[in-house]
């Protein structure tokens, strides 16, 4: 997430796949706390999250139990126009069954 700010620095501008990569790293780390500074990032980078963004955000969230987080994102994601695919679904089902447990 570091590389981010560095591209700044070097007046690089970030652009969606930048953001995406960052927020699937949130995954991997297990820190999805991270995602929704990083996708208010991009709204003022005037970027608009896209369906990779949203699935990997989702995604994410369900890896650490935020089943809440994921309903909130597929709301925002379906009133920004964006419509879930079958990728957005499978992470609520994948969540949602290991809480189940």
């Amino acid at each position: 997430l570091d590389l981010l700010d560095s591209m700044r620095e070097q007046r690089v501008q970030p652009d969606i796949t930048s953001y995406n990569a960052a927020i699937s790293a949130c995954e991997r780390v297990r820190e999805p706390a991270r995602i929704f500074g990083l996708m208010n990032q991009m709204l003022r980078a005037t970027l608009e999250p896209d369906l990779t963004t949203y699935n990997a955000a989702i995604s994410a969230h369900g890896h650490v139990g935020g089943w809440e987080e994921q309903l909130y994102l597929l709301d925002i994601m379906r009133s920004r126009l964006a419509r879930p695919d079958m990728i957005s679904y499978d992470c609520l089902i994948a969540a949602n069954s290991t809480v189940s447990r």
